[in-house]
């Protein structure tokens, strides 16, 4: 997606190049001023923000966005383990995020942990790569972009997703929040047997246990991200280090 960057201390420029895998550099171009679109309708501390888009003089569009000075969630773990909570802070601004999306009617479809920028400290935390989001909204639905060939980033999608790639329903991104949490204390994705017996053995007292298992139920049976938000929020109230 990234031909060149260029940043300051606070912008940095994404200069299209043809999305690997797309039919055509029209799909491509298409996906990339989609993003633009979804990403200008967002203003959250938790999701990088953009300031401008448009076209270079050689008509190679171009997302102006706000420069993010950490790593990855990925390279983050491999770097330092997170402490649990490392992670349920991570996963509370994550929350945030998607709660902020949501309420705007917008699902982001693919969340990761390489589509989560975090600061060294796992303090600051930035949701990006809305490419995959989809306005849940009837007008917009009929007219998707989004084809069923794309590959989703399987080990963190709701299985519902993975059987039905044009599904919108916001759950899908309550699962995904789950797997990356579930990932932070295993290292690797809720994908496979074992499930309730490794959250068991995380160290979690039992209403977070409750709560990354609700994540990670049948779509119906989630939390929204409110909801979610919410139960966060009040375990930070009650058990937030003195």
């Amino acid at each position: 997606m990234v031909e060149g960057r260029t940043h300051d201390a606070r912008l940095v420029a994404e200069i299209f190049d043809p999305f690997p895998g797309m039919t055509s550099h029209a799909d491509a171009r298409a996906r990339f001023v989609r993003e633009a679109g979804l990403l200008f309708r967002l203003r959250h501390e938790n999701i990088v923000r953009v300031f401008d888009a448009g076209e270079l003089a050689d008509g190679r569009p171009f997302i102006k966005m706000e420069f993010f000075d950490g790593l990855n969630l990925q390279k983050a773990r491999e770097d330092r383990a997170p402490t649990a909570l490392d992670a349920i802070a991570v996963v509370g601004k994550l929350t945030a995020a998607v709660e902020h999306a949501h309420s705007r009617s917008i699902v982001h479809r693919d969340i990761k942990p390489s589509n989560v920028l975090v600061s060294a400290a796992l303090d600051d935390v930035r949701l990006i790569d809305f490419g995959l989001g989809i306005i849940v909204e009837e007008a917009v639905s009929r007219a998707r972009l989004t084809k069923t060939a794309q590959q989703f980033g399987d080990a963190y999608a709701a299985p519902e997703l993975l059987e039905n790639a044009k599904t919108a329903d916001p759950s899908v991104d309550i699962y995904s929040i789950g797997a990356v949490w579930f990932w932070l204390h295993a290292g690797r994705s809720p994908k496979g047997a074992g499930l309730d017996a490794m959250i068991d053995d995380f160290e979690l007292d039992t209403e977070l246990k409750i709560m990354l298992r609700a994540c990670l139920l049948p779509a119906t049976k989630r939390p929204t991200a409110n909801k979610l938000q919410d139960q966060l929020r009040s375990w930070f109230r009650t058990h937030r280090p003195k």
